[in-house]
């Protein structure tokens, strides 16, 4: 929640070993760049929380510092809310059955967090029709698929960076290092895998349920209804993860813990890879 606050001092990045920037892991961002990450497993994407984090920042920092004038309306002409921003344009792909929301990591509106056939056909279809064109995948067996050749190729086309992530937060023989160097990068990704707990101040209803204060923010009118639905879809989707698997994404989290910040850790890929892997 809030990603648009997020930013690069929060995570600490290391590439083959040395410190370097978001600049460096992602590509050069525009507004046609797309985010997208394939989950295969109960709350998996939470091993990928600080990548989704670089992504994000690097979303707003063009949004706020390059493109936000290609709006033609001046920042009064636009209604509500009062301050900057839109969601990120990030996208993710549940394999075979719904995994757990990411609304708290702003995968809003709905169609951003996608039910998707396993079939890795069904799988490439989704992420080209999204225009994803960097992609987090979970490392694993690599199988060899037929695809149809216009959709493998717009597929490769689009797709300017691969990484491959653990739903553990470490994957085998690593290249890129991600440190959280803050107290909201770890409150993002507990709000993932708790979801309850992260919601709670947002249902801080007043007496007739016309208001909520919550995180600096009050909601009245548009953005209370908003928040509802909200409210609505994280509670609709709670049980798509068991107590059981909720209980061991944290203690993945935990493990990968020092004294309350997280380090994960990602390997550059290629497409080849990406379509190795695109369902369990």
């Amino acid at each position: 929640m809030h990603t648009s606050a997020l930013t690069a001092e929060q995570i600490a990045i290391d590439v083959d070993g040395r410190p370097t920037t978001i600049d460096e892991v992602m590509p050069p961002w525009h507004k046609h760049q797309r985010f997208g990450i394939v989950i295969q497993e109960p709350l998996g994407h939470a091993g990928a929380s600080m990548l989704m984090h670089a992504a994000m920042v690097a979303h707003f920092t063009d949004l706020f510092q390059n493109t936000w004038d290609d709006i033609e309306l001046s920042d009064e002409e636009l209604h509500d809310p009062s301050y900057r921003g839109i969601y990120p344009e990030v996208y993710a792909f549940h394999v075979g059955r719904r995994f757990g929301t990411l609304s708290t990591m702003d995968f809003v509106p709905e169609y951003k967090d996608i039910l998707v056939e396993a079939n890795p056909e069904r799988v490439m279809h989704e992420i080209n029709r999204c225009g994803v064109t960097v992609l987090a995948i979970p490392e694993g067996v690599e199988k060899d698929y037929k695809f149809n050749w216009p959709e493998e190729r717009a597929f490769r086309w689009k797709t300017e960076k691969v990484f491959s992530y653990s739903p553990t937060g470490q994957v085998a023989d690593p290249d890129i290092t991600i440190k959280s160097l803050d107290e909201m990068v770890e409150v993002n990704v507990d709000g993932v895998i708790d979801t309850m707990t992260r919601v709670a101040p947002f249902r801080a209803f007043n007496e007739d349920r016309t208001r909520v204060e919550a995180e600096g923010f009050v909601l009245v009118g548009r953005d209370l209804d908003s928040n509802k639905r909200f409210l609505a879809e994280v509670d609709a989707r709670y049980y798509e993860v068991t107590d059981e698997e909720r209980a061991l994404a944290t203690a993945a989290r935990e493990a990968i813990r020092t004294n309350g910040r997280s380090t994960e850790t990602y390997r550059r890929r290629d497409t080849n890879y990406a379509l190795r892997r695109l369902v369990p």
